[in-house]
């Protein structure tokens, strides 16, 4: 089984914060959390002959991420780099890591992503680029095992849980998992720097110019806002269902007009 990784370098918000609502991109990166998730799902399903393939698209810092993917078990690499990739909003980039699959990976069983970045939260990316290779998609998944050939996934939606059996070609985005944060040995810091690497322009996979970074992107962000609330919530311990009840009947009388 061949499991193709995409994920992505995010700057580190509990570090730099944010400045006028923008994130800023000069400060420290880290691994985005959901893809940290989709990582221990592709290390838990490999087995003896299998292969994990990471993919990250980003500056050339975004080498560190990749590299944490090869010290934590992944058998290689391709880094997207290029400054025609520069500015891309969603949809360039899920049509630049579209291209890199069908161009050098098209005989993958699976892809496992991350549901969303933490400096966009867009969430789009994993269903354009399942849409674009023209392969099946279950987003929002939070638990994995493999059986008789077939990878097996569950979600919940709305209260509910869906369980998919998926035969190969198939995408993945992972929306919660363990993410364990496991620390790699001296042994793996040391092994990953041996494994492969590569580095992959434009003029490497077919796609055009302006079909990518700004000049095929549609869209860009002006600015990000952290939403708060400003109501105030009540807590209840249903320890005492009748006082609980009493006390949420009591709040919405007080809100009638």
């Amino acid at each position: 089984m061949r499991i193709l990784l995409l994920v992505k370098q995010v700057p580190d918000v509990s570090v730099s914060g944010m400045e006028d609502g923008k994130v800023p991109r000069g400060g420290p990166s880290v691994l985005n959390p959901q893809c940290e998730y989709a990582l221990d799902a592709a290390i838990g399903l490999k087995e003896d002959g299998d292969e994990v393939v990471a993919v990250c698209m980003g500056p050339p810092s975004a080498r560190e991420s990749l590299f944490r993917c090869l010290e934590l078990g992944a058998d290689r690499a391709y880094h997207l780099c290029d400054p025609d990739f520069a500015g891309s909003d969603v949809w360039a980039t899920a049509k630049t890591l579209a291209r890199l699959v069908t161009d050098k990976e098209s005989d993958f069983d699976y892809i496992l992503c991350g549901q969303r970045a933490a400096d966009g939260e867009t969430g789009q990316v994993p269903s354009m680029v399942a849409e674009l290779i023209g392969i099946p998609q279950v987003v929002g998944c939070y638990r994995f095992s493999r059986e008789k050939g077939s990878l097996h996934v569950w979600r919940e939606r709305s209260g509910w849980i869906e369980r998919f059996e998926l035969e190969p070609k198939a995408l993945v985005a992972v929306e919660k998992g363990c993410n364990v944060h496991r620390l790699p040995s001296i042994s793996d810091f040391l092994g990953a720097r041996k494994k492969d690497l590569m580095t992959i322009s434009r003029t490497d996979i077919s796609i055009e110019r302006e079909e990518c970074g700004l000049n095929g992107s549609h869209t860009v962000v002006k600015k990000v806002h952290v939403l708060t609330s400003s109501r105030e919530g009540i807590k209840l311990h249903l320890d005492d269902t009748s006082f609980a009840i009493d006390t949420v009947l009591e709040a919405v009388r007080r809100r009638e007009p």
